[in-house]
């Protein structure tokens, strides 16, 4: 193989920043969700030549759904809850009084973890917490601010 000359290496170092640039572009595409000519032309400088500009906006329209199809399928996310069981149970005997015949509640949660990361069946594991009375309200009070702020963020 021939060694690359000075013209050469000029050459491969515009067309990097060339697909540099492309996937620039293509990813502010997708992350803005543009899915018109006229959205997309507002990524293009003014002075950008015009041919060139609607080619590459039928070819960012053209991909845009598969590639954020792959995206989608390619993203990680957390693990899904599948069930969930609790129960309120008395301890009927302690090595402290003060502990007897406190009430505490059980709470089983099944979760499954991202079949992606399993690259077969997803698999479950079940976690189990016991809660007393104030541990319980502090995270009733914790869930509460939690739907509350997910109510505020589905209004806008």
């Amino acid at each position: 193989m021939d060694a690359l000359t000075v013209d050469d290496f000029t050459a491969l170092q515009l067309l990097l920043k060339l697909l540099g640039a492309l996937h620039c572009l293509s990813r502010h595409v997708l992350f803005h969700g543009m899915a018109s000519p006229e959205e997309i032309f507002t990524a293009f400088p003014a002075s950008f030549h015009p041919n060139l500009k609607n080619l590459l906006t039928k070819i960012l329209l053209e991909q845009s759904p598969a590639w954020r199809n792959d995206v989608l399928a390619k993203q990680i996310s957390l693990p899904q809850l599948v069930d969930m069981d609790w129960r309120v149970d008395i301890k009927t005997s302690s090595d402290s009084v003060r502990r007897m015949a406190m009430p505490t509640c059980l709470v089983q949660i099944k979760v499954q973890d991202d079949p992606g990361l399993c690259q077969s069946n997803p698999v479950e594991s079940t976690v189990m917490v016991e809660l007393s009375k104030e541990t319980l309200e502090t995270m009733l009070d914790g869930l509460g601010k939690i739907r509350d702020q997910l109510s505020t963020v589905a209004n806008k």
